[in-house]
């Protein structure tokens, strides 16, 4: 996805934002706007979004950005729903919202599309609901996401770390965690190559890129052999 996304000023003059109870809801709306995906889909677990959206301001817990999520999917701005074990959100005429939008030029969208049968938040009785000692204890990772951050420390290009958890996710679901730490030490052995044996310096790939692509399949048997 784009380090961007078009904030119209048409946002000001928008009846459902006016409506929002609080700045809170209104400034979640539009935080959320640059982490969206082609299709304006992002991850509604209060969690992630605190974590990647609101990492510095304390004020945002995961249970009132939980809250908040409720308030914006109650006022028609968001569809929250839920797939394969997992919450989501859409906003509402995204693609109305992003007028100069190149679709073609971004990677397809890894998350669901919402459908009636997954809809999560239609009324006040269907709201997510979300285990409190968990959020309570908001630093505890699920087992992928602690993989994740040692894959994370592993790899010393870091940069755009909340699509490359979510590629890292997609991936875990086909692949298994030695494959992949396997597939990553072949590609800093072939790098080492190229720069040793080729005289290159090789960019490395955006860690998304290393993990969405098929090409760290190439390097699961790489070895570099330094020779004499």
């Amino acid at each position: 996805m784009p380090e961007a996304r078009m904030l119209a000023r048409s946002i000001s003059r928008s009846k459902s934002l006016g409506r929002l109870k609080s700045d809170s809801a209104r400034l979640l709306y539009t935080w959320l706007i640059p982490f969206l995906d082609v299709e304006g889909r992002y991850f509604a677990d209060p969690e992630i979004v605190k974590g990647y959206v609101f990492p510095k301001t304390k004020s945002m817990t995961p249970l009132k950005i939980n809250r908040l999520l409720q308030e914006l999917a109650e006022n028609k701005l968001i569809i929250l729903y839920s797939a394969n074990g997992e919450t989501f959100l859409q906003f509402k005429k995204f693609h109305e919202l992003q007028p100069g939008m190149r679709p073609e030029r971004e990677a397809k969208s890894i998350i669901p599309k919402p459908s009636s049968g997954l809809t999560l938040a239609n009324s006040r009785t269907n709201k997510i609901k979300l285990n409190k000692s968990k959020l309570n204890k908001s630093k505890q990772k699920d087992d992928v996401e602690k993989e994740f951050e040692e894959f994370w420390d592993a790899y010393d290009y870091k940069i755009h770390k909340a699509d490359a958890l979510r590629a890292y996710k997609a991936l875990r679901q086909n692949e298994n965690k030695k494959t992949i730490a396997q597939a990553l030490h072949g590609y800093e052995d072939y790098l080492k190559h190229r720069r040793i044996k080729e005289k290159f310096e090789q960019r490395k790939m955006y860690p998304a890129t290393f993990l969405r692509s098929d090409r760290w399949k190439d390097f699961i048997d790489f070895k570099f052999e330094p020779g004499l």
